[in-house]
């Protein structure tokens, strides 16, 4: 029975940006895919392009506000990934909080390979599909390159983002 239980475990990679859009991916694993034993990853990576750059007169960034900026970075991520951590207590889930700084689809997919993780899971924002081959999407992104498989949780009112049966 042990060894069953250690072979129908996995581990599960949850992306969170703090969105509705990541509650539900959340929910969804809780509700659809979580095992007994299964060990679950929450990771939240700071976008490093939405940092707004105080510059020195001379045009550099100084260290101090460089250090402050992760540090700000580290508090708020805690601060997201914490509500997760209580429901996942309440669960009694294995559960691990990780951030990191950088490229969030880049950050997410290499945070999932070194894991070794055997499910990602995150959410979609449902953007159109104007914008979203203009701009790309982080979830698009993981599917293409994430070497474990993707559940892509789709918004709740799928018509309104651009999506249609």
């Amino acid at each position: 029975m042990a060894n069953e239980q250690k072979e129908r475990s996995s581990r599960v990679v949850v992306a969170i940006d703090g969105s509705e859009h990541s509650q539900r991916a959340f929910d969804w694993y809780c509700e659809n895919a979580h095992k007994d034993g299964d060990s679950v990853m929450l990771i939240h990576a700071n976008d490093i392009s939405d940092r707004q750059i105080q510059l020195h007169p001379y045009g550099l960034a100084t260290v101090e506000s460089w250090d402050k900026w992760i540090e700000r970075c580290t508090e708020d991520s805690k601060k997201l990934l914490s509500t997760f951590e209580e429901k996942c207590k309440k669960l009694k889930y294995n559960c691990k909080l990780f951030t990191q700084i950088g490229n969030p689809p880049e950050v997410i997919c290499k945070f999932a390979e070194e894991k070794d993780a055997d499910h990602l899971i995150m959410g979609c924002r449902g953007q159109g599909s104007i914008r979203r081959t203009l701009m790309g999407s982080v979830s698009d992104y993981c599917v293409q390159h994430s070497h474990a498989p993707v559940t892509v949780v789709p918004p709740a009112n799928r018509e309104h983002h651009g999506f249609h049966n």
